[in-house]
Parts: C-alpha cells; structure tokens; sequence
C-alpha cells in the first residue's frame, strides 16, 4: 500500500489567505483561448457558412470578427 502524505500545518492555509499556485495569462492574450460551443438554427448556420465560404474566413473569424464589432457599440 502507498504511504500517504501527512496532513501538517505547511499543507493548510486559513481562510482568505491562499494564494495562486502559479500565474495565470491573462484572458485575450493569443496563448489563452477557451472553447464556446454554440447552438445555432438551420437557417442561421447555412447564412455562417455562406458567408464564411465566400469570404474566405473560417467560421470562428468571422464570429470573433461578429463579436469585435458587437462590442464596441
């Protein structure tokens, strides 16, 4: 059987008082990307991939490109 680590004092941290393990990248920076899954309509979709054909763009450029412009209104 393994033997396990013993719970000390240098293990617990009290309320409030924890800190981060390691520094984490800032949300936006091109290292850091997190998956959305989006649901869309038949109809929705087709429009997507229509557009992104014929643009030439992926359909994550051009819903990030979407988004971009959503929000600087």
């Amino acid at each position: 059987m393994a033997k396990r680590a013993s719970m000390t004092s240098d293990l617990l941290t009290p309320k409030g008082k924890a800190q981060p393990a390691a520094k984490v990248a800032k949300a936006g920076t091109p290292d850091q990307r997190t998956a959305l899954t989006v649901k869309l309509d038949s109809a929705r979709y087709e429009q997507l991939r229509r557009y992104a054909f014929e643009h030439r763009q992926s359909h994550q450029d051009v819903m990030v490109a979407a988004l971009d412009a959503l929000m600087k209104e």
